[in-house]
């Protein structure tokens, strides 16, 4: 009989692994990629780059003593690692401040430009309190001709702020709001305990408002009632405008 052939077992065939070869780069090539690494790697790690001379443009000798103690906490950290952000938001934790913008470079040098907030309303009180048009109140220097404003003693005073639910952004929008209808009048705000709001214009009536709510109406109520009746406007002794439609003079 014949024999059968018999099959030769199957060889398997092995992957080669690639052998890591470094880029078929020019010289030049590489100085400049060993430049990059080294510049970017001073960047970070190299105290060099730090800010060493910094300019703070600010508006009063406390503030200037307050940023430098800020950026001595700073003046080792490097460049790419100097988080500008961050020195802005603890600039800004100082109520009367509005926005910090801060710059630096890699020579060692930086900007810090720091804008204030502008005061429309002053509390009668012992420390210098002034109210912004966004309903922030915080110790700030007010200019002069800046409008009074008297609060009910439900609210307490305590170290500048006023505790208590009390419209704060309302005032501010209502003096932003009546700047241009009153300008040729001296007047101060009151804010009862039920947080009403008016205003007592110097030898004229006082302008109930009522709550902070629907305000531009309101006003827009007493551009027209001025309009009109100048004359009753300026004998009357209150004005109310809380509901714009049925705005009442009482003599």
């Amino acid at each position: 009989m014949p024999s059968r052939a018999r099959k030769k077992p199957a060889t398997q065939t092995r992957k080669r692994r690639k052998k890591f070869s470094l880029p078929k780069w020019s010289l030049a090539t590489w100085l400049w990629l060993a430049v990059v690494i080294n510049t970017s790697a001073g960047l970070w790690f190299s105290a060099a780059t730090a800010p060493k001379r910094v300019q703070v443009n600010v508006n009063s000798s406390e503030d200037i003593e307050r940023f430098s103690k800020v950026w001595q906490d700073y003046h080792k950290t490097p460049w790419l690692r100097l988080n500008r952000h961050l020195i802005a938001s603890r600039m800004q934790r100082s109520g009367h401040i509005d926005t910090v913008e801060v710059t630096s470079n890699v020579f060692g040098r930086g900007t810090m430009q720091v804008s204030y907030k502008r005061a429309i309303a002053k509390l009668d009180s012992e420390t210098p309190v002034g109210l912004t048009s966004f309903g922030d109140l915080a110790p700030m220097s007010t200019p002069e001709g800046t409008r009074s404003m008297t609060v009910d003693p439900v609210f307490a005073e305590f170290n500048g702020c006023i505790t208590g639910t009390w419209p704060a952004r309302g005032v501010g929008e209502l003096v932003d709001l009546v700047k241009d209808v009153l300008a040729e009048w001296d007047f101060s705000l009151d804010i009862d305990s039920r947080t009403d709001i008016s205003l007592r214009l110097e030898n004229g009536p006082r302008v109930r408002f009522g709550l902070a709510t629907d305000l531009p109406a309101k006003v827009d109520a007493l551009r027209r009632l001025m309009e009109q009746n100048p004359r009753d406007f300026q004998r009357a002794k209150e004005v109310n405008v809380s509901v714009p439609e049925k705005v009442t003079m009482s003599a």
